[in-house]
Protein backbone atom coordinates (compact mmCIF):
# COMPACT_ATOMS: atom_id res chain seq x y z
CA UNK A 1 0.00 0.00 0.00
CA UNK A 2 1.62 3.14 -1.04
CA UNK A 3 0.51 6.65 -1.42
CA UNK A 4 1.67 9.32 -3.90
CA UNK A 5 3.44 12.46 -2.63
CA UNK A 6 0.89 15.05 -1.84
CA UNK A 7 2.37 17.52 -4.71
CA UNK A 8 1.16 14.59 -7.18
CA UNK A 9 -1.79 13.90 -4.94
CA UNK A 10 -2.91 17.46 -5.73
CA UNK A 11 -2.08 17.32 -9.08
CA UNK A 12 -4.87 14.31 -10.27
CA UNK A 13 -6.91 15.03 -6.62
CA UNK A 14 -10.39 16.54 -8.44
CA UNK A 15 -11.33 20.06 -6.88
CA UNK A 16 -14.03 20.07 -4.66
CA UNK A 17 -17.50 21.99 -5.38
CA UNK A 18 -20.01 22.95 -3.57
CA UNK A 19 -23.30 23.01 -4.06
CA UNK A 20 -25.71 26.28 -4.05
CA UNK A 21 -28.26 24.17 -1.69
CA UNK A 22 -27.98 25.14 2.21
CA UNK A 23 -26.15 22.63 4.06
CA UNK A 24 -24.42 20.16 1.19
CA UNK A 25 -20.98 20.74 1.29
CA UNK A 26 -18.56 18.36 -1.28
CA UNK A 27 -15.12 17.75 -0.85
CA UNK A 28 -12.62 17.35 2.23
CA UNK A 29 -13.17 19.78 4.67
CA UNK A 30 -9.49 21.27 4.29
CA UNK A 31 -10.52 24.98 5.26
CA UNK A 32 -13.30 26.28 7.56
CA UNK A 33 -15.45 28.55 5.32
CA UNK A 34 -18.89 30.30 6.02
CA UNK A 35 -21.37 30.08 3.18
CA UNK A 36 -24.22 32.98 4.12
CA UNK A 37 -27.74 32.59 2.65
CA UNK A 38 -30.41 35.01 2.82
CA UNK A 39 -33.15 33.36 4.71
CA UNK A 40 -35.82 34.58 2.64
CA UNK A 41 -39.02 32.68 3.46
CA UNK A 42 -41.28 35.38 1.51
CA UNK A 43 -44.70 34.97 0.22
CA UNK A 44 -43.37 33.86 -3.79
CA UNK A 45 -45.30 32.12 -6.11
CA UNK A 46 -42.57 29.84 -8.44
CA UNK A 47 -43.23 29.25 -12.19
CA UNK A 48 -41.47 27.21 -14.46
CA UNK A 49 -39.38 29.14 -17.31
CA UNK A 50 -41.33 29.17 -20.13
CA UNK A 51 -44.22 31.20 -17.87
CA UNK A 52 -42.20 32.85 -16.16
CA UNK A 53 -41.05 34.01 -19.24
CA UNK A 54 -44.46 34.75 -20.40
CA UNK A 55 -45.88 36.62 -17.23
CA UNK A 56 -42.35 39.00 -17.65
CA UNK A 57 -43.41 39.66 -21.25
CA UNK A 58 -46.97 40.72 -20.25
CA UNK A 59 -46.24 42.42 -17.20
CA UNK A 60 -43.28 44.64 -19.63
CA UNK A 61 -45.97 45.09 -21.97
CA UNK A 62 -48.33 46.35 -19.73
CA UNK A 63 -45.93 48.83 -18.59
CA UNK A 64 -45.16 49.76 -21.86
CA UNK A 65 -48.71 50.49 -23.12
CA UNK A 66 -49.45 52.54 -20.04
CA UNK A 67 -46.11 54.54 -20.48
CA UNK A 68 -46.97 55.47 -23.91
CA UNK A 69 -50.98 56.46 -23.00
CA UNK A 70 -49.98 58.96 -20.21
CA UNK A 71 -46.96 60.40 -22.38
CA UNK A 72 -49.14 61.22 -25.20
CA UNK A 73 -51.97 62.59 -22.67
CA UNK A 74 -49.54 64.25 -20.87
CA UNK A 75 -48.40 66.14 -23.97
CA UNK A 76 -52.28 66.76 -24.98
CA UNK A 77 -52.72 68.25 -21.83
CA UNK A 78 -49.90 70.82 -22.24
CA UNK A 79 -50.65 71.25 -26.14
CA UNK A 80 -54.55 72.28 -24.74
CA UNK A 81 -53.28 75.13 -22.49
CA UNK A 82 -52.29 77.22 -25.27
CA UNK A 83 -55.14 79.80 -24.96
CA UNK A 84 -55.98 79.19 -28.91
CA UNK A 85 -57.25 75.69 -27.82
CA UNK A 86 -59.19 77.09 -24.50
CA UNK A 87 -62.01 78.16 -26.91
CA UNK A 88 -62.48 74.08 -27.46
CA UNK A 89 -61.34 73.09 -24.03
CA UNK A 90 -64.91 75.12 -22.89
CA UNK A 91 -67.05 72.95 -24.69
CA UNK A 92 -66.45 70.10 -22.46
CA UNK A 93 -65.04 72.06 -19.34
CA UNK A 94 -67.22 74.98 -18.92
CA UNK A 95 -66.71 75.83 -15.37
CA UNK A 96 -62.52 75.53 -15.18
CA UNK A 97 -61.14 75.26 -18.86
CA UNK A 98 -57.59 74.89 -19.31
CA UNK A 99 -56.82 76.41 -16.01
CA UNK A 100 -55.13 73.10 -14.48
CA UNK A 101 -54.31 71.58 -17.31
CA UNK A 102 -50.61 72.03 -16.37
CA UNK A 103 -50.88 70.31 -13.45
CA UNK A 104 -52.58 67.44 -15.32
CA UNK A 105 -49.59 66.94 -17.59
CA UNK A 106 -47.12 67.43 -14.57
CA UNK A 107 -49.13 64.32 -13.00
CA UNK A 108 -49.60 62.18 -15.83
CA UNK A 109 -45.83 63.02 -16.42
CA UNK A 110 -44.73 61.84 -13.21
CA UNK A 111 -46.72 58.35 -13.36
CA UNK A 112 -45.19 57.88 -16.96
CA UNK A 113 -41.64 58.01 -15.17
CA UNK A 114 -42.65 55.63 -12.63
CA UNK A 115 -43.18 53.34 -15.85
CA UNK A 116 -40.44 54.13 -16.94
CA UNK A 117 -38.27 54.22 -14.14
CA UNK A 118 -40.05 50.59 -13.55
CA UNK A 119 -39.02 49.09 -17.21
CA UNK A 120 -35.56 50.26 -17.03
CA UNK A 121 -35.05 48.12 -13.54
CA UNK A 122 -36.47 45.30 -15.22
CA UNK A 123 -34.05 45.21 -18.05
CA UNK A 124 -31.26 45.82 -15.62
CA UNK A 125 -32.16 42.90 -13.59
CA UNK A 126 -32.47 40.61 -16.41
CA UNK A 127 -29.17 41.99 -17.86
CA UNK A 128 -27.21 41.37 -14.38
CA UNK A 129 -28.57 37.88 -14.09
CA UNK A 130 -27.94 36.72 -17.57
CA UNK A 131 -32.41 35.57 -18.08
CA UNK A 132 -35.64 37.51 -17.34
CA UNK A 133 -35.78 38.65 -13.62
CA UNK A 134 -38.29 40.71 -11.30
CA UNK A 135 -35.37 41.41 -9.22
CA UNK A 136 -31.89 41.26 -8.26
CA UNK A 137 -31.34 37.63 -6.70
CA UNK A 138 -29.34 37.75 -3.33
CA UNK A 139 -26.40 35.37 -4.05
CA UNK A 140 -24.59 33.67 -1.64
CA UNK A 141 -21.07 34.94 0.27
CA UNK A 142 -18.57 32.58 0.81
CA UNK A 143 -15.93 33.94 3.73
CA UNK A 144 -13.26 32.07 3.99
CA UNK A 145 -11.97 31.64 8.22
CA UNK A 146 -8.37 32.50 7.96
CA UNK A 147 -6.23 31.07 11.03
CA UNK A 148 -3.00 32.94 10.02
CA UNK A 149 -2.50 36.59 12.12
CA UNK A 150 -3.25 39.68 10.31
CA UNK A 151 -0.44 40.45 7.46
CA UNK A 152 1.68 43.56 8.57
CA UNK A 153 0.86 46.92 6.74
CA UNK A 154 2.38 48.03 3.48
CA UNK A 155 5.03 50.96 4.01
CA UNK A 156 3.02 54.11 2.85
CA UNK A 157 -0.28 52.26 3.19
CA UNK A 158 -1.00 55.17 5.94
CA UNK A 159 -2.22 57.42 3.40
CA UNK A 160 -4.70 55.33 1.84
CA UNK A 161 -5.74 54.02 5.33
CA UNK A 162 -6.76 58.20 6.22
CA UNK A 163 -8.76 57.94 2.58
CA UNK A 164 -10.49 55.12 3.14
CA UNK A 165 -11.76 56.62 6.59
CA UNK A 166 -12.44 59.75 4.91
CA UNK A 167 -14.76 58.37 2.06
CA UNK A 168 -16.68 56.12 4.91
CA UNK A 169 -16.86 58.86 7.47
CA UNK A 170 -18.58 60.58 4.26
CA UNK A 171 -20.92 57.82 3.44
CA UNK A 172 -22.08 57.32 6.96
CA UNK A 173 -23.20 61.07 6.88
CA UNK A 174 -24.88 60.77 3.56
CA UNK A 175 -26.27 57.53 5.00
CA UNK A 176 -27.93 59.85 8.50
CA UNK A 177 -29.20 62.33 5.88
CA UNK A 178 -31.00 59.73 3.47
CA UNK A 179 -32.23 57.41 6.35
CA UNK A 180 -35.60 59.11 7.09
CA UNK A 181 -36.56 59.06 3.17
CA UNK A 182 -35.38 55.69 3.14
CA UNK A 183 -37.23 54.31 6.61
CA UNK A 184 -39.92 56.22 5.23
CA UNK A 185 -40.65 54.24 2.31
CA UNK A 186 -39.15 51.10 3.30
CA UNK A 187 -42.61 51.14 6.05
CA UNK A 188 -44.98 51.87 2.91
CA UNK A 189 -43.59 50.75 -0.16
CA UNK A 190 -41.09 47.89 0.96
CA UNK A 191 -42.01 43.99 0.99
CA UNK A 192 -43.27 44.22 4.78
CA UNK A 193 -44.33 47.82 4.24
CA UNK A 194 -48.26 49.27 4.16
CA UNK A 195 -48.54 48.51 0.74
CA UNK A 196 -46.11 45.46 0.68
CA UNK A 197 -47.81 42.37 -0.18
CA UNK A 198 -45.77 40.51 2.53
CA UNK A 199 -47.25 43.05 5.11
CA UNK A 200 -49.80 41.13 7.52
CA UNK A 201 -52.84 43.99 6.50
CA UNK A 202 -52.64 43.22 3.10
CA UNK A 203 -56.14 42.28 2.44
CA UNK A 204 -56.94 45.42 4.91
CA UNK A 205 -55.23 47.33 2.40
CA UNK A 206 -56.12 45.91 -0.57
CA UNK A 207 -60.12 46.37 0.30
CA UNK A 208 -59.30 49.77 0.81
CA UNK A 209 -57.43 50.36 -1.76
CA UNK A 210 -60.43 48.30 -4.34
CA UNK A 211 -63.13 50.20 -2.31
CA UNK A 212 -61.36 53.67 -3.69
CA UNK A 213 -60.83 51.98 -6.88
CA UNK A 214 -64.35 51.19 -7.63
CA UNK A 215 -65.74 54.41 -6.77
CA UNK A 216 -63.83 56.30 -9.38
CA UNK A 217 -64.26 53.31 -11.64
CA UNK A 218 -68.41 53.50 -10.73
CA UNK A 219 -68.36 57.41 -11.09
CA UNK A 220 -66.82 56.85 -14.55
CA UNK A 221 -69.24 53.75 -15.40
CA UNK A 222 -72.08 56.71 -14.79
CA UNK A 223 -70.11 59.29 -16.67
CA UNK A 224 -70.06 56.78 -20.35
CA UNK A 225 -73.69 55.64 -19.12
CA UNK A 226 -74.54 59.66 -19.86
CA UNK A 227 -72.68 60.58 -22.48
CA UNK A 228 -71.23 57.91 -24.24
CA UNK A 229 -73.60 57.40 -27.76
CA UNK A 230 -72.00 53.77 -28.36
CA UNK A 231 -74.73 51.82 -26.34
CA UNK A 232 -72.09 48.39 -26.65
CA UNK A 233 -69.43 50.14 -25.26
CA UNK A 234 -71.11 51.67 -22.10
CA UNK A 235 -72.40 47.62 -21.61
CA UNK A 236 -69.51 46.01 -21.85
CA UNK A 237 -68.08 48.77 -19.15
CA UNK A 238 -70.47 48.35 -16.54
CA UNK A 239 -70.31 44.35 -17.00
CA UNK A 240 -66.47 45.49 -16.53
CA UNK A 241 -67.24 46.94 -13.61
CA UNK A 242 -69.47 44.37 -12.27
CA UNK A 243 -67.08 41.07 -12.60
CA UNK A 244 -63.82 43.53 -10.88
CA UNK A 245 -66.52 44.02 -8.17
CA UNK A 246 -67.10 40.60 -7.83
CA UNK A 247 -63.77 39.06 -8.87
CA UNK A 248 -61.80 39.42 -5.53
CA UNK A 249 -64.44 37.82 -3.36
CA UNK A 250 -64.52 34.79 -5.80
CA UNK A 251 -60.65 34.23 -6.18
CA UNK A 252 -60.28 33.83 -2.10
CA UNK A 253 -62.92 31.95 -2.03
CA UNK A 254 -61.55 29.46 -4.63
CA UNK A 255 -58.14 29.75 -3.80
CA UNK A 256 -57.79 30.79 -0.16
CA UNK A 257 -55.66 28.04 0.76
CA UNK A 258 -52.92 29.51 -1.62
CA UNK A 259 -51.93 32.95 -0.76
CA UNK A 260 -49.63 33.65 -3.64
CA UNK A 261 -51.55 32.34 -6.38
CA UNK A 262 -54.45 34.09 -4.73
CA UNK A 263 -52.87 37.34 -4.49
CA UNK A 264 -51.49 37.28 -8.34
CA UNK A 265 -54.93 35.61 -9.75
CA UNK A 266 -56.42 38.86 -8.09
CA UNK A 267 -54.13 41.87 -8.78
CA UNK A 268 -54.01 40.50 -12.45
CA UNK A 269 -57.76 40.67 -12.76
CA UNK A 270 -57.66 44.07 -11.34
CA UNK A 271 -54.73 44.68 -13.90
CA UNK A 272 -56.81 43.74 -16.59
CA UNK A 273 -59.80 45.49 -15.80
CA UNK A 274 -58.31 48.83 -14.97
CA UNK A 275 -56.01 49.00 -18.53
CA UNK A 276 -59.69 48.23 -20.03
CA UNK A 277 -61.54 51.07 -18.72
CA UNK A 278 -58.58 53.60 -18.33
CA UNK A 279 -56.32 53.34 -21.33
CA UNK A 280 -58.39 51.44 -23.94
CA UNK A 281 -61.55 52.90 -23.90
CA UNK A 282 -60.29 56.46 -24.32
CA UNK A 283 -58.01 55.69 -26.60
CA UNK A 284 -60.98 54.59 -28.66
CA UNK A 285 -62.66 57.80 -27.90
CA UNK A 286 -59.95 59.98 -28.64
CA UNK A 287 -58.24 58.33 -32.02
CA UNK A 288 -60.85 59.31 -34.57
CA UNK A 289 -60.60 62.96 -33.83
CA UNK A 290 -57.29 63.05 -33.38
CA UNK A 291 -56.74 62.29 -37.10
CA UNK A 292 -58.85 65.06 -37.76
CA UNK A 293 -57.25 67.52 -35.97
CA UNK A 294 -54.42 70.21 -37.89
CA UNK A 295 -52.36 70.67 -34.57
CA UNK A 296 -49.61 73.07 -36.54
CA UNK A 297 -52.54 75.92 -37.14
CA UNK A 298 -54.63 74.63 -33.90
CA UNK A 299 -57.51 73.81 -35.96
CA UNK A 300 -59.88 71.15 -37.64
CA UNK A 301 -58.32 69.86 -41.10
CA UNK A 302 -61.79 70.69 -42.63
CA UNK A 303 -63.41 73.89 -40.83
CA UNK A 304 -66.54 72.91 -42.17
CA UNK A 305 -66.76 69.67 -39.25
CA UNK A 306 -67.17 72.45 -36.83
CA UNK A 307 -70.07 73.85 -38.11
CA UNK A 308 -71.80 70.04 -38.31
CA UNK A 309 -73.98 69.09 -34.84
CA UNK A 310 -73.49 65.96 -34.75
CA UNK A 311 -69.90 65.85 -35.59
CA UNK A 312 -69.39 68.79 -32.53
CA UNK A 313 -71.68 67.19 -30.04
CA UNK A 314 -69.98 63.42 -30.05
CA UNK A 315 -66.63 65.66 -30.25
CA UNK A 316 -67.73 67.16 -26.88
CA UNK A 317 -69.11 64.23 -24.98
CA UNK A 318 -66.08 61.83 -26.17
CA UNK A 319 -63.33 64.61 -24.58
CA UNK A 320 -65.75 65.08 -21.80
CA UNK A 321 -65.24 61.26 -21.07
CA UNK A 322 -61.06 61.31 -22.09
CA UNK A 323 -60.27 64.98 -20.37
CA UNK A 324 -60.59 66.15 -17.18
CA UNK A 325 -62.92 68.76 -16.54
CA UNK A 326 -62.21 69.42 -13.08
CA UNK A 327 -59.97 68.52 -10.26
CA UNK A 328 -62.72 65.65 -8.70
CA UNK A 329 -63.04 64.25 -12.53
CA UNK A 330 -59.18 64.30 -13.07
CA UNK A 331 -59.23 62.71 -9.38
CA UNK A 332 -61.21 60.14 -10.78
CA UNK A 333 -58.87 59.18 -13.69
CA UNK A 334 -55.70 59.02 -12.63
CA UNK A 335 -56.34 56.93 -9.62
CA UNK A 336 -57.35 53.70 -11.39
CA UNK A 337 -53.64 54.39 -13.51
CA UNK A 338 -51.58 54.41 -9.75
CA UNK A 339 -53.57 51.41 -8.83
CA UNK A 340 -52.89 49.33 -12.43
CA UNK A 341 -49.03 50.51 -11.44
CA UNK A 342 -49.15 49.13 -7.93
CA UNK A 343 -50.73 46.22 -9.18
CA UNK A 344 -47.86 45.06 -11.90
CA UNK A 345 -45.35 46.29 -9.62
CA UNK A 346 -46.71 43.60 -6.96
CA UNK A 347 -47.63 40.87 -9.44
CA UNK A 348 -43.71 41.10 -10.46
CA UNK A 349 -42.33 41.12 -6.59
CA UNK A 350 -44.69 37.72 -5.80
CA UNK A 351 -43.42 35.65 -9.03
CA UNK A 352 -40.44 33.66 -8.91
CA UNK A 353 -38.68 31.34 -10.59
CA UNK A 354 -36.37 28.13 -9.41
CA UNK A 355 -32.69 29.52 -8.34
CA UNK A 356 -29.68 28.12 -10.38
CA UNK A 357 -27.45 26.19 -9.26
CA UNK A 358 -24.00 27.54 -9.43
CA UNK A 359 -21.10 25.13 -8.68
CA UNK A 360 -18.53 27.44 -6.41
CA UNK A 361 -15.19 25.57 -6.18
CA UNK A 362 -12.92 26.67 -2.94
CA UNK A 363 -9.49 26.99 -3.46
CA UNK A 364 -7.23 26.53 -0.47
CA UNK A 365 -3.15 27.07 0.03
CA UNK A 366 -3.14 24.84 3.27
CA UNK A 367 -1.53 22.03 2.89
CA UNK A 368 -2.13 18.33 4.97
CA UNK A 369 0.81 16.41 6.83
CA UNK A 370 2.89 14.51 3.88
CA UNK A 371 1.91 11.60 6.05
CA UNK A 372 -1.34 11.01 7.70
CA UNK A 373 -0.98 8.54 10.64
CA UNK A 374 -4.41 7.66 10.73
CA UNK A 375 -5.27 4.55 8.38
CA UNK A 376 -8.48 5.78 7.63
CA UNK A 377 -8.02 7.13 3.64
CA UNK A 378 -11.78 8.51 4.29
CA UNK A 379 -10.40 12.14 5.23
CA UNK A 380 -8.83 13.19 2.18
CA UNK A 381 -8.56 10.88 -1.06
CA UNK A 382 -8.82 6.91 -1.69
CA UNK A 383 -5.19 5.34 -1.93
CA UNK A 384 -3.23 3.64 -5.02
CA UNK A 385 -4.21 0.15 -5.50
CA UNK A 386 -0.86 -1.63 -6.11
CA UNK A 387 -2.38 -5.13 -6.23
CA UNK A 388 -4.98 -7.01 -5.87
CA UNK A 389 -3.91 -8.92 -2.38
CA UNK A 390 -4.07 -4.80 -1.28
CA UNK A 391 -7.63 -5.12 -0.36
CA UNK A 392 -7.26 -7.96 2.12
CA UNK A 393 -4.73 -6.38 4.26
CA UNK A 394 -5.57 -5.35 7.35
CA UNK A 395 -5.21 -1.90 8.72
CA UNK A 396 -2.37 -2.96 11.40
CA UNK A 397 -0.32 -4.17 8.33
CA UNK A 398 -0.72 -0.74 6.50
CA UNK A 399 0.10 1.03 9.34
CA UNK A 400 3.17 -0.91 9.91
CA UNK A 401 4.42 -0.26 5.94
CA UNK A 402 3.76 3.24 6.49
CA UNK A 403 6.18 3.25 9.11
CA UNK A 404 8.97 1.25 7.21
CA UNK A 405 8.45 3.26 4.19
CA UNK A 406 8.70 6.66 6.81
CA UNK A 407 12.37 7.20 6.50
CA UNK A 408 12.97 6.61 2.67
CA UNK A 409 10.27 9.08 1.72
CA UNK A 410 11.91 11.46 3.57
Amino acid sequence: MLRLPWSKQGAIAPTPVVSLAPGKLEGPPRKLSRINYSNDEALKLELKPGMFRLVWVLVITAHMLCAMFLLIFAATYYYLTDPIMGYYVHLWAPETGNLHYELYAMVCASIYFLHLSRMLQLGYYSIRECRLSFKRSKKPTITHIENIATKPAKAGSSYQQQRRDYIMEYRHHIALLVRPAKEAWAALFSQVGLFGVENQHFLTVFIVRELLELSTQTYQAYQFSRFLPRAWLSTLLVSMLLINCWSTLAVQHFLGNKPALERVVALSADAAICMAMSVVVPCLLVAPYANSMDTANSSFKDPDQLYDPVFITRLVLGFQLTFASGLKDFAAKVIPQLALYMALVTIGSLITRPPKQIPVAITTTEQPPRWADDVSFSSYEKPLVGSQTATANSSVETKANYERLAPWKQ
